[in-house]
């Protein structure tokens, strides 16, 4: 008390130091703000940065995703080529001009046989003779890659390559096989690569991205070539775009006006706030330091411990602080004591003396050796005395106190947070656009579908797709196509309401259902989803009939099937209803 006082007066003698320590605090106080200013802005832009990032990265991997969509679209092409019987020059136009009518930078096709003669030549680029001749020379000279491609029963593409028209090209190389497993022949389509990377960037320049494209230090494509990329606030995001084993790599850069939209004001009022309160501290530092008396900092004193000992009792944490020899409680928090359903400290002393295990299964968790200064975080139960369990998340911490150990358990009721990560499993299943179960959930179903089927239950697949649904897109704009993916993933829920009867975005516009059943009973599901469709009269510019249909293919399973064999039977399907003019369901061969 004395000491409190004599302090006392002696600011009180001093009022001049007083003031210049009061000004010091005000001074600490704006350059505090300043800082934390700095501080915000700082993260704020790192976090606009970030995001940044992440929507370029999502928009490349979609970019990814139908370059490779592509190159499994030409592969089923091989697979069609080697299920016709009779193929003529009429056909081999025919088919050709079917395959390429989407890809409009495939500019060639070419059937070669096993001695690497051109049986026939499909082209766009011009004179057929010369069309003839390079690709002769281009076989000969990837000849190895052809006849590892044969040996490994694979496809394949080629390096980047100079075509006959100076322009950046590549080949895909499909093997061929009769129906008896005997190589045929080889598959080539050609592409130029600026062409086809150019129309896979539509969708990121229109989101108002900057972008270059280049192949090694060759750039292939540059919406933007005067400007450096980096000069804006935003941030330049390069991320690998793979054809197969080709790298190129793509820099992204947002517009400034895109960047711009994601700042907020709050840093400034942050930094308003913070120097009110430093005006605030000084006002009462000036105000009240004369009023400094020993009883009134003893009082102060008190009411501090107290309201500290009142957020401990009210604290959403569970605490128990004990030392480790004899197992001995100190101090069980209100919310513990609930927790458990005792009445007091005492009654967890003798639970954990004569029987842990009424309080926590798993004892020996909380019995460890806890080094001081290290915290070990784990996940338990803690028994409440009606019989329940209730699973917290433990923070124990080992403190050295005047050379003494304790253990502070902190204990926080761990449902929420077990709910929140459940959610997101299941959301992680989910195709964001149409709400239907994804790829990754198909591929799971499927599994199940085929365990069925060896226990008897017969199961059909059912894939569709969207018929002209690149021109649909490239008429009324890539909005209006996922508003007709949305509405079709809503029909498609809406006719799978059993519990056996479930329907995936299986990629793009491409669907599949899994039916339980005969083919018969999901050819009759396949025509009223395709009837209802047609009820619903979406306007459709580029389609012969004028609104969207849909063309669907379906193969009962059988036990001993694979998953591939069981999709490429349906995928099969698909592709015969497709050639059938679209908008029909094609029953796969049994």
């Amino acid at each position: 008390m004395a000491h409190n006082t004599g302090l006392t007066h002696w600011l009180l003698r001093h009022a001049k130091l007083v003031l210049g320590l009061i000004a010091l605090v005000g001074l600490l106080g704006v350059w505090f703000s300043w800082l934390l200013w700095q501080l915000l802005s700082s993260k704020e832009h790192q976090v606009v940065a970030e995001q940044q990032r992440s929507a370029a990265t999502l928009l490349v991997e979609r970019v990814q995703e139908d370059l490779e969509e592509q190159l499994r679209s030409f592969a089923r092409f091989g697979r069609r080529i080697e299920s016709l019987e009779q193929f003529d020059t009429h056909s081999w136009q025919h088919e050709s001009h079917v395959q390429l009518e989407d890809f409009s930078s495939w500019h060639v096709l070419v059937l070669i046989d096993r001695q690497y003669r051109l049986r026939h030549v499909f082209t766009r680029a011009g004179d057929l003779p010369l069309e003839q001749a390079h690709y002769q020379q281009v076989l000969r000279r990837f000849s190895g890659l052809a006849e590892q491609a044969r040996e490994q029963r694979r496809d394949a593409m080629t390096p980047p390559h100079l075509t006959r028209h100076n322009r950046l090209g590549q080949g895909h190389l499909v093997p061929l096989y009769d129906p008896q497993g005997a190589f045929i022949g080889w598959l080539y389509g050609g592409f130029f690569v600026g062409e086809l990377m150019a129309r896979a960037l539509i969708p990121m320049i229109e989101q108002g991205y900057v972008i270059r494209l280049q192949q090694g230090e060759q750039v292939i494509f540059d919406n933007d070539p005067e400007r450096r990329l980096g000069n804006s606030q935003g941030v330049a995001t390069h991320s690998p775009l793979y054809l197969r084993d080709t790298r190129y790599d793509i820099w992204l850069e947002p517009s400034e006006a895109l960047v711009s939209a994601g700042f907020t004001d709050w840093p400034q009022w942050v930094l308003l706030a913070s120097l009110l309160n430093t005006a605030l501290l000084m006002l009462a530092l000036f105000y009240n330091y004369r009023r400094l008396q020993a009883e009134q900092a003893v009082r102060q004193s008190k009411l501090l411990v107290q309201e500290l000992l009142a957020l401990t009792g009210q604290a959403a944490d569970a605490l128990l602080v004990m030392k480790p020899e004899g197992r001995q409680v100190l101090y069980a928090s209100p919310r513990l004591l609930e927790l458990t359903g005792h009445a007091n400290e005492a009654a967890i002393q003798r639970l954990l003396k004569e029987r842990p295990s009424a309080l926590t299964p798993e004892p020996e968790r909380w019995q460890a050796d806890f080094t001081p200064g290290k915290t070990h975080e784990f996940r338990a139960q803690l028994a409440h005395t009606n019989g329940s369990l209730r699973t917290v998340d433990v923070s124990a911490r080992g403190v050295l106190f005047h050379r003494e150990r304790f253990v502070l358990y902190s204990c926080r009721d761990a449902s929420q947070r077990m709910a929140v990560e459940q959610a997101l499993k299941e959301q992680s299943l989910l195709d964001g656009l149409t709400g239907l179960h994804n790829r990754r959930a198909f591929d799971q179903a499927i599994a199940r579908a085929i365990d069925g089927l060896q226990a008897g239950a017969p199961c059909t697949l059912v894939m569709l797709d969207v018929d002209y649904f690149k021109r649909f897109n490239d008429s009324l704009g890539h909005q209006a196509g996922d508003d007709c993916l949305r509405e079709l993933g809503q029909l498609l829920s809406d006719n799978t309401r059993r519990d056996s009867e479930q329907a995936f975005r299986y990629g793009g516009e491409e669907f599949a259902l899994l039916l339980e059943g005969d083919s018969n009973a999901a050819g009759k599901a396949a025509e009223h989803i395709r009837l209802a469709l047609q009820q619903r009269a979406i306007t459709h510019p580029q389609s012969p009939l004028g609104e969207v249909t849909i063309s669907l293919g379906l193969a009962e399973g059988l036990a001993q099937q694979s998953a591939e064999a069981w999709l490429k039977a349906a995928d099969q399907a698909l592709y015969q209803a497709k050639q059938q003019g679209r908008n029909c369901v094609v029953k796969a061969d049994a």
